[in-house]
């Protein structure tokens, strides 16, 4: 279907200033950066039928996929199956970049919090001595009885545990006994 005129919902096909700043395109780019993050994450399926759905919303919006016809000099609708390939190249574009960019911050929080986890666990066997569990439970073995948690916790847990937590040996028991 050939038109001699666009609206302000159409997107233009093609390049240039004139296809890039027309109303509907800048519309359009926003609603593709809208998508780009669900675009990123999705299977390849799931990856169509999002840009079937903005192909979709763009028509239902009045809009449609306009390429000038060089001989004519007139608008031709290009149909949905070269809308949603626009549409699909639209999402791709800049994402491997912004991919890139969540997978560096995404490592350097993990390598942030895997170096702390490991700060903390080097301060804590250097600055406290923990009895075995081996030990304890061969103990109460010998004895044929449980442990009495009054004496045996304190020295299972760090006194620092009790102290930033503000437990007492009778908060350790009910933990236990839960």
């Amino acid at each position: 279907m050939m038109t001699d005129f666009v609206t302000d919902g159409d997107v233009l096909l093609g390049r240039g200033g004139a296809t890039n700043n027309h109303v509907g395109n800048r519309n359009f780019r926003n609603t593709v950066a809208d998508h780009q993050q669900e675009y990123l994450k999705a299977k390849k399926k799931e990856k169509a039928l999002i840009s079937k759905r903005i192909v979709h919303t763009v028509r239902h919006q009045g809009g449609r996929f306009l390429r000038r016809n060089e001989k004519s000099d007139k608008w031709i609708d290009v149909g949905d199956k070269k809308a949603i390939e626009k549409t699909s190249q639209a999402l791709r574009e800049g994402l491997d970049v912004r991919a890139r960019q969540i997978e560096k911050s995404s490592t350097k929080h993990t390598a942030r919090t895997l170096d702390s986890i490991d700060k903390k666990r080097r301060r804590i066997e250097e600055n406290h001595t923990f009895e075995p569990l081996s030990n304890v439970i061969s103990k109460s073995e010998e004895s044929n009885t449980m442990p009495d948690l009054d004496e045996e916790i304190p020295k299972m847990m760090p006194s620092f545990i009790f102290k930033q937590h503000k437990l007492t040996i009778d908060d350790t028991k009910n933990l236990v006994e839960v």
